[in-house]
């Protein structure tokens, strides 16, 4: 019950984020993920290299990194729900990505900067879209019998 509690807060949290960010860009497209998500790696490489004098990183930025990060991590427990929603008999089709527990949400923030770089095409489409893309092609669920 605590993880279902924890998992819907980091959810609205995500969409908490998100919806603050809407207000500095209106498109919440890939170029926005994209620039959060790198944002966000580098950040955690200067966390890990905190002995060395690097950029420093503004309020901005720190907020885009924060932003990815939940949005990654909301969109991750969203599937955790789909499951419980599924088990719960609900008509909720369960769960199509399927993220071992030991991935943590800045390994996904690389997952999903790698797709984007990879698909700059689809760039223009929403953050959503391409995030939840990048996660089911890194991580599909197995077939279900």
């Amino acid at each position: 019950m605590i993880r279902l509690a924890i998992a819907t807060g980091r959810l609205v949290l995500a969409l908490a984020c998100q919806f603050v960010a809407s207000g500095a860009s209106a498109d919440n497209d890939g170029k926005d993920l994209l620039q959060q998500c790198r944002k966000a790696i580098r950040l955690g490489e200067l966390a890990t290299n905190s002995g060395e004098q690097g950029p420093k990183f503004s309020d901005i930025d720190t907020a885009d990194a924060f932003i990815c990060l939940a949005f990654i991590g909301g969109l991750r427990d969203g599937e955790l729900l789909g499951e419980v929603a599924a088990l719960g008999g609900s008509r909720s089709p369960g769960r199509v990505i399927c993220v071992p527990q030991q991935v943590d949400t800045d390994q996904l923030a690389r997952v999903v900067v790698k797709y984007l770089e990879a698909n700059p095409a689809r760039l223009h489409e929403r953050n959503s879209v391409l995030a939840f893309s990048a996660l089911r092609e890194a991580f599909p669920c197995p077939a279900r019998p």
